[in-house]
């Protein structure tokens, strides 16, 4: 991708345009802009983590401002990549939409730059290790960078607790960035009209301002003064690394300047009545760079504003300026007005685009106007070339551009004009068009988009049973795209849609395997927002339907993490028995002591009877799914009555998972019952069976304990060794209840230690 992709990029002012010369942009922004490229140039020579906070009202010129600084950082060999927040009042947000297609354009222009090499890419992987898994979703042409381990991974954290999930993202999103930028190559990352962002993306960019160990990069975030009340809790004060710059509305000097570039005006041709137009300019439009733009267009469409050819100069009726623009001052008239002059076709294509926040690629813009039409787009010409001419007079006005990525609105009140156009029955009707265009698209970003336009339909227009089941489907393919971006609630609202579609008890009967799967992952949604009362009834539903031993320890396993999680302890450790007899095992009713003492017997007789390389050959990655959910329901148990100290069912627990590893095979789910297992060794006084088994833990870590399910796990066995190191440097005899709390306390971070 080369520059011409910056020069793209959405201009939320509308001014980044051929309207202006790029030499004379922005108008009037001269100590703005010099604060802009200080910042840069810190950034480039000092190599340090710089933050610039843009904001003003709608329409002063924020983009064009923070878009003025490309040129300099393409000249400087450094990487200039943005993204937008588009707004839209039927649905909420896309999930890091902004923040993602800023990524996704700087790995399409560094794997086409020079810089980027075997080793530069070898670096990018190494740098992101194994949390490349947490990216590789939401950042599609990441891929390159990892030689394909990336996908790999991604199956497995599917299995991770949402817990850390979300914490592991956001170290992710601030390694990629560390591994993308270098003294040679810094990186502006630019992220448009954050105040329309959804809470995930606020949680990582409040993430990226308080990071202390970025570099090489500018920040630059942009905001509406007027929503800055979403963003009080964010927004950094201003220091010697963040810059505050407010854009305010053009004074009259500004206006004459944007006068004189607007219409190529010298001395010679200016109207002589040039200072009284500036006034009424100002008047009308307080200043608002995008306002006056407005009311330029306006007065030159009304002939009002005319060059006059035989003279060379431009000539100016200001009293019929003034008169015939008294009743519209406002800038909703002047774009209404504008409007007008669009066919009928061209206004019915752009209400359709104004109802969905993307950019339309040509073949989706094809199917549209096909549909929604009274004539259909084709004939004797190719139907792309009818599309264009349909567009011509909307680019022409300035109200589309065509992007090297489709067509968008140029600016948001131009889209908010043709979205208050649309009535309420024609906006259902163009919902259920986009819905099922996007449904027909194999992309999981379609898929989303497709739910979300289907679910702003009424029943009466999805009253089929073939239609409700499959935008149920739509429903679990949208909230499986929120959940690889770590956006839980919107998650779970889609299956909460997707599930009312179904139609009561029917649902288990005629769609049992959709239903199954929505209410699965709806149970462990509701367990992951701590609401254990909705998760139990979902996981009630998941064990009376449930067809087969398999599906009902699904349900028991959600319902024990609930349980636990929620401190229900006596509870879980209830419902672990019953799940632990449902796949063969079975635990006293009253443990006791020698319970344990007879299991440990047991299964130091099985370690016995094998060599350390015996044993790590039972690791198998092809170990089948039922034996893998047993394992992690037995560390599942293991680690939650461990932590809140619940030690006689978490010391027999560990010991049945030990046994069945010995005797079935290794998965990445045992390193939680070997680690314990150590750890209690070494509380014996069993130093000889405790060192084994540490280097045993070691061993593991080293063979999977990078892609493990479980992070607990890791930390667990990560501070189990240290604890080896130490007793053998030291003579430290005992692993205690505290070193078991450290490896809670520590966490998810300590992975990247």
């Amino acid at each position: 991708m080369s520059s011409t992709v910056i020069s793209c990029i959405s201009d939320d002012d509308g001014l980044f345009t051929e309207r202006f010369p790029s030499s004379v942009l922005p108008l009037g922004r001269k100590n703005e802009m010099m604060t802009l490229e200080n910042a840069y140039d810190r950034v480039s020579t000092k190599h340090s983590f710089e933050k610039v906070i843009i904001h003003g009202e709608s329409g002063t010129g924020k983009t064009t401002l923070a878009m003025s600084v490309q040129d300099k950082v393409l000249k400087d060999g450094g990487f200039f990549c943005s993204g937008k927040y588009f707004p839209n009042s039927d649905f909420s947000q896309d999930p890091f939409s902004a923040i993602m297609a800023a990524f996704s354009d700087l790995c399409d222009l560094m794997l086409q730059s020079d810089h980027c090499d075997d080793e530069h890419r070898a670096g990018v992987k190494a740098e992101l290790g194994p949390d490349a898994k947490f990216l590789i979703n939401a950042v599609t042409n990441i891929s390159p960078f990892l030689d394909g381990d990336g996908a790999e991974k991604l199956n497995q954290s599917n299995e991770m607790m949402y817990s850390c999930a979300f914490a592991s993202f956001k170290i992710a999103c601030k390694a990629f960035l560390r591994a993308m930028s270098s003294d040679e190559h810094p990186i502006v990352l630019f992220i448009d009209d954050i105040q329309w962002m959804d809470e995930g993306s606020k949680e990582l960019v409040k993430s990226l301002l308080h990071d202390t160990t970025m570099s090489n990069l500018l920040l630059i975030l942009s905001y509406r003064d007027e929503d800055s009340f979403y963003l009080d809790d964010i927004l950094p004060r201003k220091s010697e690394t963040c810059s505050d710059i407010q854009v305010g509305n053009f004074d009259f000097e500004c206006v004459h300047d944007m006068l004189f570039t607007k219409l190529g005006l010298e001395s010679n041709n200016a109207p002589t009545d040039m200072n009284t137009l500036c006034s009424l300019i100002v008047n009308k439009t307080h200043g608002n760079p995008f306002h006056v733009v407005q009311f330029l267009e306006a007065i030159q469409s009304a002939e009002l504003l005319s060059f006059e050819a035989k003279s060379s100069t431009w000539m100016c009726n200001i009293e019929r300026v003034q008169k015939e623009t008294m009743i519209s001052d406002s800038l909703a008239d002047l774009i209404a007005k504008k409007v007008t002059r669009l066919n009928s076709e061209t206004q019915t294509l752009l209400k359709a685009m104004s109802l969905s926040p993307c950019r339309f690629t040509e073949d989706v813009l094809l199917i549209l106007a096909t549909k929604i039409l009274a004539r259909v787009v084709v004939g004797e010409n190719a139907p792309s070339i009818v599309l264009r001419a349909l567009l011509r007079k909307a680019i022409q006005e300035e109200m589309i551009e065509d992007t090297c990525d489709g067509y968008q609105f140029s600016h948001d009140k131009i889209r908010a004009e043709f979205e208050g156009m649309i009535d309420e029955r024609e906006r259902e009707n163009l919902h259920l068009v986009l819905g099922r265009i996007f449904l027909a698209k194999s992309n999981d970003h379609a898929k989303y988009l497709a739910a979300v336009h289907l679910n702003c339909v009424t029943a009466l227009m999805i009253s089929s049973e073939e239609d409700k089941v499959t935008l149920a489907q739509a429903n679990l393919e949208a909230s499986k795209y929120c959940q690889d971006r770590f956006s839980f609630e919107a998650a779970r609202s889609f299956l909460q849609k997707g599930l009312a579609l179904l139609e009561g008890e029917r649902k288990w009967t005629k769609n049992f395997h959709l239903s199954f799967e929505m209410t699965r992952l709806l149970a462990r949604l509701e367990s992951v927002g701590g609401n254990l009362d909705s998760c139990l009834s979902a996981t009630s539903d998941l064990l009376i339907w449930a067809k087969s031993p398999h599906e009902t320890t699904i349900g028991l396993m959600i319902e024990i993490d609930a349980r636990i999680s929620s401190y229900a302890i006596d509870d879980g450790a209830k419902e672990g028995r019953k799940v632990l007899r449902i796949i063969g095992f079975h635990t006293p009713i009253r443990m006791t002591p020698f319970h344990l003492y007879f299991k440990l017997k047991k299964v130091r007789k099985l370690l016995d009877g094998k060599q350390d390389d015996g044993i790590l050959g039972l690791l198998d990655p092809k170990l089948d799914t039922s034996t893998c959910n047993v394992q992690k329901l037995l560390s599942r148990i293991v680690l939650y009555c461990l932590q809140r100290k619940a030690f006689l069912l978490s010391i027999y627990t560990m010991l049945l998972a030990v046994e069945h590893a010995m005797r079935i095979g290794l998965s990445s789910y045992s390193l939680t019952s070997f680690t314990y297992l150590g750890a209690l060794e070494s509380f014996l006084g069993k130093n000889e069976r405790a060192s084994r088994i540490g280097n045993l833990v070691r061993k593991l870590v080293s063979l999977q304990g990078c892609s493990t399910n479980d992070d607990a796990a890791v930390c667990f066995a990560k501070i189990f060794i240290v604890f080896r190191e130490e007793t053998i440097r030291h003579g430290i005899h005992r692993f205690t209840p505290e070193d078991v709390d450290s490896s809670f306390q520590n966490g998810d971070l300590s992975l990247n230690q």
